[in-house]
């Protein structure tokens, strides 16, 4: 994927919610829910108010190691008929956090030229997209990747 291709991508829109994971996102760090009774950690979807583990109550924004695997890949060739096709084709796919917990789709970063296959060791890296959003990205391991902002250990 090309810079021109990430900085091209739709913007979510954060609300209160969500607005911490955005924010981490732009200082190049991964949170997500982490549940202090039991230490299980949950991707940040919305209005996740209480552990999918333990059913507590009280979950807290945690920093992640942005370090995992990927479980499942696809790659898309067409966008919406109404917005701007030059980010097509593009990877995603879903990722098993170090921390137990798979993402929801999410980008995915190759060197130019090569596959992203189930299996393979990313890490989080962040890019804004068009309307200056940050949003986590997932670099496949390797000589050569994305220049996407890494994060920062």
């Amino acid at each position: 994927m090309r810079d021109d291709q990430l900085s091209a991508r739709p913007s979510p829109v954060p609300d209160p919610e969500s607005e911490p994971f955005f924010e981490a996102a732009g200082r190049s760090e991964l949170l997500l829910r982490h549940c202090p009774s039991c230490g299980a950690w949950a991707w940040p979807v919305p209005r996740l108010a209480t552990c999918q583990n333990c059913l507590e109550h009280g979950l807290e924004w945690a920093r992640a190691s942005g370090a995992g695997v990927v479980h499942a890949v696809t790659r898309v060739h067409y966008v919406p008929a109404d917005d701007d096709p030059s980010w097509a084709p593009f990877v995603v796919g879903v990722v098993e956090l170090d921390e137990g917990v798979r993402t929801q789709i999410v980008g995915l970063l190759a060197r130019e030229g090569s596959d992203v296959r189930v299996g393979d060791q990313v890490r989080a890296v962040f890019s804004s997209t068009r309307d200056d959003v940050y949003v986590p990205w997932f670099e496949v391991l390797g000589p050569g990747c994305g220049r996407a902002r890494a994060l920062s250990r």
